[in-house]
């Protein structure tokens, strides 16, 4: 009883893992956030970053698309080119981890538990290189030349693209840069990604010291 326990929690949490991998697919993974203070009234414009291009959203709802092609941005292409390649890998290998799972509570067979177990650690493996790779994003940026500059007198050379997180201010703007939904979302996955992994093992070990007992009383 114990064993299959194990496999439906981690078929449950694989299910999870796939429904945060197609957040992730949809939302953008990065935000810039300018407010102007020029005039009389403060002006905010939002960019968002998403897999081929950025999104301009103005302050009445308007909407600019630039692609990366035409900003000659290929850096930063390249970093969402990687980040959605492994994403993509790691959610056919959800995929097949949430198969195998399913058919070895429903077949009871060992072979298919060692490769549910297989391909959830190969999941785990594959998103966390997705996410984890994005910390570059900010570099890639700075390198295509596309950051938001702000010159503050403490430090004039700072920008958007100097962390991962951050805001500035000063009397004419107000920047805050910080990752989205999909990022965010993409944590969670590995997170997800993780446990399934941790409990398909726990379920191998179970099933490792049981078969041992079992040999010893007979």
């Amino acid at each position: 009883m114990g064993r299959k326990t194990n496999l439906v929690g981690s078929f449950v949490l694989t299910l999870f893992f796939l429904g945060t991998c197609a957040l992730s697919f949809v939302f953008s993974w990065y935000t810039i956030i300018v407010t102007s203070k020029q005039s009389t009234e403060e002006v905010t414009t939002q960019y968002f970053l998403t897999w081929t291009k950025i999104m301009q959203i103005g302050q009445h709802g308007s909407e600019t698309d630039t692609t990366y092609d035409e900003l000659e941005a290929s850096e930063t292409q390249n970093i969402f080119q990687f980040t959605l390649s492994f994403l993509a890998i790691s959610t056919v290998l959800g995929m097949l981890t949430a198969l195998f799972q399913m058919m070895a509570t429903l077949k009871k067979s060992k072979r298919l538990k060692i490769m549910s177990g297989l391909t959830a650690l190969l999941t785990f493996i594959g998103v966390s290189i997705s996410v984890f790779s994005f910390f570059r994003i900010t570099k890639a940026l700075e390198e295509d030349q596309v950051c938001l500059f702000y010159n503050s007198p403490s430090n004039p050379d700072q920008t958007s693209c100097t962390k991962f997180i951050g805001s500035q201010d000063n009397n004419y703007y107000s920047i805050t840069y910080r990752p989205y939904v999909g990022f965010w979302v993409g944590i969670s996955a590995v997170f997800l990604a993780l446990l399934s992994a941790i409990t398909n093992f726990y379920k191998w070990r179970y099933s490792k010291h049981e078969h041992y007992h079992l040999i010893n009383y007979h």
